[in-house]
């Protein structure tokens, strides 16, 4: 339901989505509802070039569950877990111009975590297929 129910979110297979729970379960956090359907979800990877970095890739919420700081919750569990075991000292997003929930979970952490949030261009509009995808900035937590 969550992935598939908001036109700004990106879309992935039912595929992708069981692997990279299986394979980055320890970055990812589901939430569902009592009756088992997932209303929310965060996936995120520590990259491989750079091992001290977490890298939020995509936070989903389905309409009934937005506005409850649910993925500011979902990336503080992620981080706090990564913190105690000393893997983690900066966190990275991606965001457009107009992804407003993720900017605001970005800078909660900046502030809860006491860092510095530097924001640069990642990709341009012009990498992307078609032209249809926005810019996305890189927001990146110290």
């Amino acid at each position: 339901e969550t992935d598939r129910a908001d036109p700004g979110i990106d879309l992935n297979s039912p595929y992708h989505y069981r692997l990279w729970c299986r394979d980055f379960a320890d970055t990812t956090r589901v939430i569902r509802s009592p009756e088992g359907a997932v209303v929310a979800f965060t996936t995120a990877y520590v990259r491989p070039d750079e091992p001290t970095t977490l890298m939020v890739w995509q936070q989903v919420a389905s309409a009934s569950h937005r506005s409850r700081n649910l993925g500011h919750a979902r990336v503080r569990d992620i981080t706090q877990s990564l913190l105690a075991e000393h893997r983690t000292t900066h966190v990275e997003a991606t965001v457009t111009d107009t992804s407003g929930a993720p900017v605001r979970t970005v800078q909660k952490m900046c502030d809860e975590f006491g860092g510095t949030l530097t924001v640069n261009l990642l990709l341009g509009q012009e990498v992307f297929p078609e032209g249809n995808h926005e810019a996305e900035d890189l927001e990146r937590v110290r």
